[in-house]
């Protein structure tokens, strides 16, 4: 596979690395991951699990706040959203 765009930090990988996706959890929530994720890894980033980048380099990941969690939000991860 070729990324569309392509800059110093992206390469073409096989097929067979990236897909079919996997589901883990991370943080309590599943998330795609590629198929072989440990190989993916250290082609990209030269050890599994990836290092950590430096504090002043880091972005945080927690996505958007609202506070009206939509239904298929629930639905998927059920066990966070228990109702009371």
């Amino acid at each position: 596979m070729t990324p569309i765009y392509s800059n110093k930090d992206t390469k073409p990988h096989k097929y067979n690395i990236i897909f079919p996706l996997k589901e883990i959890f991370f943080e309590d929530i599943k998330v795609y991951v590629p198929n072989q994720l440990q190989t993916y890894c250290i082609d990209a980033w030269k050890s599994f699990p990836p290092p950590l980048p430096p504090i002043n380099k880091r972005f945080p990941h927690e996505g958007r706040i609202q506070f009206i969690i939509p239904e298929w939000l629930q639905q998927k991860y059920k066990h966070l959203y228990k109702k009371v």
